[in-house]
């Protein structure tokens, strides 16, 4: 399997009740869709595979994901479904296969650590637009403007 890249991304471990990674894992979904479309990969990375239990996958259930990533950009902005693959024991491994974007998706609500509260601090901000550069997802750079831009007046 290759290794993390634009179009992939792994998570060993998901925790459900934790409100930053689940709101952290938005940001990657729509970097990816910005940045053409991929995996995450949830259960394993680069050197490890832990898998998950079934009782977390249901959390990365694509219809639930996406409900949840709706909240912060809007009906109809991704698009993504999720596939589950068996491991040895009960374990297993859980990939959210995103779609890309037709158009730059943009937050179009903050995010924080624990889903707005007073004080907590912004894991993305409304009006981001995040993307993937190699293996890091980050907001988009000028140079991710004008590569957009060219291509739409390649097509």
């Amino acid at each position: 399997m290759p290794g993390e890249g634009s179009n992939i991304d792994f998570k060993l471990e998901f925790d459900p009740g934790n409100a930053k990674g689940k709101t952290g894992i938005v940001k990657h979904i729509v970097a990816m869709a910005n940045t053409g479309g991929g995996e995450i990969i949830f259960g394993r990375d680069e050197g490890k595979v832990l898998g998950l239990s079934p009782n977390t996958v249901k959390h990365l259930d694509s219809a639930r994901l996406l409900d949840y990533a709706e909240k912060y950009v809007g009906k109809g902005a991704i698009n993504l479904r999720h596939e589950i693959e068996a491991l040895k024991g009960k374990k297993v491994i859980c990939r959210i296969v995103v779609d890309p974007s037709v158009y730059p998706t943009v937050m179009a609500k903050d995010g924080t650590w624990s889903g707005m509260d007073k004080g907590d601090k912004p894991l993305f901000l409304r009006g981001d637009i995040w993307v993937r550069h190699g293996s890091k997802t980050e907001r988009i750079s000028q140079i991710d403007v004008n590569r957009i831009v060219d291509d739409a007046y390649e097509k």
